[in-house]
């Protein structure tokens, strides 16, 4: 893992504002991708560590803004991290999501990574939770930890502080789950304390199809029928009140609360088989009962390209489909097409971008 470098994210919500300026030309049925902007980039070698010598190749090079760096905090017991969260103790957590897709793969696990003695490396990798399945992210509450598997969110707690989670019960049951060829298994978790809510994000399980006629993947296998595909769900903080709060959502994985409005800000992954140039991904502002363009439109209100033989099965477009486009609202901003974006830590916005 590289100390400092994921704050580098925060350049899509540092400019955020600027970015929804640029793009208040266009019209729906169109998209327009932001301007590029110039952040002063230097090349910077990364500094690796002599416990690290032997595992990271020493003529690592990032292009970063002047005044950053980049160093290797920990390169060893992790296989696959994905998202990350500190404890309320300042210990880095990562979700390790080694195994399959499905609720039956339970390879995955939390790992634990302190630096006691704050030198900018982690001492050990201690495995906090394990047994756990396709886990994407987790958070902390009230100083018990919460993991987003995919089909379901597990609580733990540490009795001993020693950073292995020894008691769990299950927090929220019965997400909807996927086959092995299925896409979109991640469970994105994000607790908004002030307003005592829980967003929890459920992609679709296909490339592209309606969500009540869902298929696996890119097969034509049918899958049950779920109110909660292709959503964004929300909680009370104690687990109750579950609600659809966005739906029209292929893909979200980063998701995260702005630290001063608390409006909840999501990075989206939208279908593969567009041109090399479509369709954009996005990144929004996620608001309650928002309807996201998924499966018939991407950018802003422009309808996919039902020429693709695999997305005929949308087909045919009925007047209530039309009206629902009309209520998408044009997307806070718009990335390249198949850039897959993931974490977008919107905590970080009040940091300064650059000196």
């Amino acid at each position: 893992m590289i100390r400092n470098f994921q704050f580098l994210t925060l350049a899509a919500l540092a400019l955020a504002g600027g970015l929804a300026g640029a793009q208040k030309g266009y019209p729906p049925g169109t998209f327009q991708l932001p301007p590029t902007p110039d952040l002063r980039l230097e090349p910077v070698a990364l500094k690796v560590s002599e416990p690290f010598k032997d595992q990271v190749p020493a003529d690592r090079m990032f292009n970063l803004p002047s005044g950053f760096t980049a160093s290797v905090f920990a390169a060893s017991g992790l296989e696959r991290p994905r998202l990350m969260a500190f404890s309320p103790d300042g210990v880095l957590h990562v979700a390790d999501m080694r195994g399959g897709r499905t609720k039956d793969s339970k390879q995955g696990r939390i790992v634990a990574l302190p630096d006691r003695d704050a030198d900018g490396v982690a001492d050990e990798a201690i495995v906090a939770a394990d047994q756990l399945s396709y886990v994407n992210s987790l958070a902390f509450y009230k100083g018990d930890l919460y993991v987003a598997e995919t089909h379901q969110v597990v609580r733990f707690r540490d009795l001993d502080g020693d950073y292995v989670y020894e008691e769990s019960d299950i927090f929220i049951a019965d997400l909807p789950d996927i086959p092995g060829n299925g896409f979109h298994g991640t469970r994105t978790i994000v607790f908004d304390e002030v307003n005592e809510k829980i967003y929890l994000s459920v992609g679709s399980p296909c490339d592209l199809c309606r969500q009540d006629e869902p298929v696996a993947g890119t097969s034509e296998e049918p899958l049950y029928q779920s109110a909660e595909w292709g959503t964004v769900l929300q909680f009370n903080i104690d687990g109750t009140g579950r609600r659809v709060f966005a739906r029209g959502i292929r893909n979200i994985i980063g998701m995260d609360l702005h630290p001063v409005s608390r409006q909840l800000w999501g990075t989206h992954n939208h279908y593969d088989l567009g041109r090399p140039e479509l369709p954009p991904e996005w990144i929004d502002i996620i608001r309650a009962d928002g309807f996201y363009g998924y499966p018939f439109v991407y950018g802003y209100q422009a309808w996919v390209d039902f020429s693709v033989s695999p997305y005929q099965k949308i087909l045919p477009i009925i007047a209530q489909d039309s009206l629902l486009v009309q209520t998408q609202r044009r997307p806070v901003a718009l990335v390249p097409a198949h850039l897959a974006p993931i974490a977008i830590p919107a905590a970080s916005i009040l940091r300064p971008f650059s000196a």
